[in-house]
């Protein structure tokens, strides 16, 4: 059969919600890879909290990090590094605005293997555990001397609507803003055209797949634009329900093991066929 690129996003999709890929999940992924088909990890997270599940998998292709504002090859240290950063003036613009305008749980600015971390909460000090990324703590305008890849927003549940209102009000020119890290409400800002279909996109182009022979999996409104770019674009059942919507199917929870049930069923659908 065609070999078929299969990006997955990692937390409530990949991920159980104790941060594990399940030995289930590892070995459908493993088979799938040495059958010589494509893996790719899609997060919205930074690179140093997502590299140890590149490692654990074994893989050698890009790893697309920050909604796509960050695509790099880890495999190959010498490869191009795709890297897109938010305005400076208007990152700090941002940040000034709504420190004044809201009482937000964390904020952080991130920027490759540096962190700019002004407000922490127990979900930060997770992820900036992970990778031991340079950890800048204080006041963000004062610290932050270069353009960031992206804005971390930890939001309280009432304000996260209000501030993603704000932000496409006043800054939709310049930026993009989406949601992950459910059940926690995280709000990530980049570059104004960056998410994770794009970066996909340049992924499938230099493997030569089709779109058609694109799977792809996440469970959060930062997947949006991926599912709707793959062929077969997979919500997992503890989706947000609009990206349920959109999605061609849903697949079990992430709890459940859904990537490696659906995977198992089309891959062995497609087994059969050809037998």
């Amino acid at each position: 059969m065609k070999r078929h690129l299969i990006a997955l996003d990692l937390d409530g999709t990949l991920l159980t919600n104790d941060h594990r890929i399940t030995a289930r999940t590892e070995k459908v992924l493993l088979t799938l890879i040495k059958q010589g088909h494509i893996v790719v990890i899609v997060t919205g997270r930074p690179f140093h909290s997502s590299i140890g599940y590149y490692q654990q998998l074994g893989l050698n292709t890009p790893l697309i990090n920050h909604n796509g504002a960050l695509i790099q090859n880890p495999s190959q240290p010498f490869a191009k590094m795709v890297h897109h950063t938010l305005d400076f003036m208007v990152a700090k613009q941002i940040i000034q605005v709504l420190e004044k305008s809201f009482n937000l749980i964390a904020l952080s600015a991130e920027r490759l293997q540096a962190v700019y971390l002004q407000k922490s909460s127990p979900i930060f000090e997770y992820l900036y555990q992970i990778g031991t990324p340079e950890m800048i703590r204080g006041d963000i305008l004062q610290n932050l001397q270069y353009a960031p890849t992206s804005l971390l927003l930890h939001t309280k549940e009432e304000e996260t609507e209000s501030i993603k209102q704000y932000l496409e009000k006043h800054f939709s020119s310049y930026i993009e803003h989406r949601s992950w890290g459910m059940p926690t409400t995280i709000v990530e800002v980049t570059k104004r055209g960056i998410n994770k279909a794009a970066a996909l996109q340049q992924v499938a182009d230099a493997y030569h797949i089709q779109k058609e022979q694109i799977i792809a999996f996440g469970d959060q409104d930062n997947d949006f634009e991926m599912l709707q770019f793959a062929g077969i674009g997979v919500a997992m059942e503890n989706a947000y329900p609009k990206l349920k919507e959109i999605a061609n199917a849903v697949t079990l929870t992430n709890e459940e093991e859904g990537v490696a049930e659906f995977l198992e069923s089309v891959f062995s659908q497609a087994e059969k066929m050809a037998q």
